[in-house]
């Protein structure tokens, strides 16, 4: 079931909004000193000692001789020899001869009866890792500033708006709208004027399938709506089936008996 509604127009306000002037503000930024920290370039390390193999050096010259293919203006190419003298540093590693003794501390001797000698290289110190200070540099981490006055923005400034607001929402215009319901289906009754339904649920045993004669409630509230009467004839229960009060349909009806036969009456003349 569904009511009759007129159209509904949408409804609005309007909230105008003032406009804002900018608020600025001055602030002093006091001076800032330099700020600087010292840091560690070099790590300090200390000398180390190591020994090697001691070996002598001597300089040795030699001619070393180059062969070159250059191309002339005749297009062979020429053969060229290029001799120079190279001169590069020649090392040998140095050993000193120890006289190898038995476990019982005998000379120990070869199959000739010669000692034996074993050549032992001759060790020499050098410096590894050269003895080097610690370093330490300053560095700037915060330049020094001067005091300084600068203008904020606190407020922004904005225009005059309207805003506006939606009060009822516009809805468009609907149409009642109803439904007839029946407990089952009306069987139509061959040898009557009126239709056959079964008694509504309401009055109704769960039992009783029972087919009696009767009218369709909508039917009859929409021809008393035609016909501009009223009268206390549809009832409606709470779960919005209608059913009729036959009792409160007598009168209307004696009534349209008797306007009818005085009509027939005055057509027989």
């Amino acid at each position: 079931m569904q009511e009759a509604r007129a159209a509904v127009a949408e409804e609005t306000r309007e909230e105008v909004h003032a406009a804002v002037e900018e608020v600025t503000e001055r602030v002093t930024i006091p001076a800032g000193a330099e700020v600087t920290e010292e840091r560690v370039v070099q790590e300090a390390r200390e000398e180390i000692k190591s020994e090697r193999h001691r070996h002598s050096e001597k300089e040795v010259s030699e001619e070393v001789t180059t062969v070159d293919f250059v191309k002339n203006d005749d297009g062979d190419y020429v053969r060229t020899e290029t001799t120079e003298t190279v001169t590069r540093t020649e090392r040998t590693p140095l050993y000193t001869d120890h006289s190898v003794v038995n476990p019982d501390g005998s000379p120990c001797v070869d199959s000739s009866g010669d000692p034996v000698i074993h050549k032992c290289p001759v060790m020499e110190e050098y410096v590894s890792q050269e003895a080097q200070e610690e370093v330490r540099e300053t560095f700037v981490v915060q330049e020094a500033e001067a005091e300084r006055t600068e203008t904020r923005v606190v407020v922004e400034a904005q225009a005059e708006w309207t805003q506006t607001y939606i009060v009822t929402p516009a809805e468009p215009a609907r149409e009642e709208v109803t439904e007839r319901r029946l407990v089952s289906a009306a069987v139509e009754a061959k040898a009557a004027v009126y239709e056959t339904v079964t008694v509504p649920a309401d009055d109704r045993p769960a039992d009783n399938d029972k087919i009696r004669l009767g009218l369709i409630a909508q039917d009859v509230q929409t021809a008393m709506t035609e016909a501009g009467v009223e009268f206390d004839i549809v009832n409606e229960s709470p779960n919005g089936k209608l059913s009729l009060k036959y009792g409160n349909l007598v009168m209307p009806l004696i009534k349209a008996v008797q306007e009818l036969s005085a009509r027939v009456k005055t057509l027989e003349g």
